[in-house]
């Protein structure tokens, strides 16, 4: 804030001690000046403008130090945020199988993904037994308030358990233990065309929630012709 020229506070009135740089207004007190900045939306800060290097301060070179300083940091946010995109598409084709891959070979190769994370492994303990657990399928027709799954079998390949089915960007299979299969509403297979289906469908994510169900999604299985092993 700059000195004020003679005048009263924009706000209450009285003799004013201060001069906003942005927007010329005229405050008394630092409660005044907090409250100009809410009112008007404004930053208290003096535009930044061409100065001659005869007019030049040392609160000018400051200044000049404060923006090259917040100009750097907004650049190397930006370059973090970058990177850890370039890091999540590296991952992903590591996350596929081949569609000829049986879907419990596949989900072996997930659980032993995971139960190298110590957090994970004793969670998993009982999906590690192939007689525990199936594995579920969303019918994308049924509506989101009571969906309904397909059941897949585990000694078919990941193509046959998708074939006639209705897709949603990517196919998310379900791994559930047996004891909670009570808890699904299970739908016949159609025997309509496979369709894929683009865009946004509400109450579907790719979140894994442990341990029930264990939700494989992306990282179980995309439909990819070529291994990625």
């Amino acid at each position: 804030m700059e000195p004020a020229t003679q005048g009263n506070c924009c706000l209450c009135g009285e003799d004013a001690k201060y001069r906003c740089p942005t927007c010329l207004r005229q405050t008394c007190s630092v409660r005044c000046v907090a409250k100009h900045k809410e009112q008007h939306g404004c930053s208290g800060r003096k535009h930044i403008s061409y100065i001659p290097v005869s007019d030049m301060t040392a609160e000018t070179l400051s200044k000049d130090v404060a923006l090259l300083d917040e100009v750097s940091r907004v650049i190397e946010s930006t370059s973090r945020a970058f990177v850890q995109r370039q890091l999540e598409a590296s991952t992903t084709a590591a996350r596929r199988v081949n569609e000829r891959v049986k879907l419990s070979r596949a989900l072996e190769r997930v659980l032993s993904r995971l139960s190298d994370k110590s957090e994970h492994s004793e969670a998993l303990r009982e999906y590690f037994v192939p007689s525990n657990v199936v594995a579920l399928l969303r019918d994308m027709d049924s509506p989101n308030t009571s969906p309904r799954h397909f059941m897949c079998d585990l000694e078919c390949t990941v193509r046959q358990n998708l074939e006639k089915t209705k897709i949603l960007e990517f196919p998310r299979i379900e791994i559930v233990l047996k004891r909670d299969l009570d808890t699904y509403q299970l739908a016949e297979r159609r025997t309509a065309p496979a369709q894929v289906v683009e865009g946004p469908c509400e109450g579907l994510s790719s979140d894994v929630t442990l341990p029930n169900p264990a939700s494989l999604g992306e990282e179980l299985v995309t439909a990819e012709s070529s291994s990625l092993s």
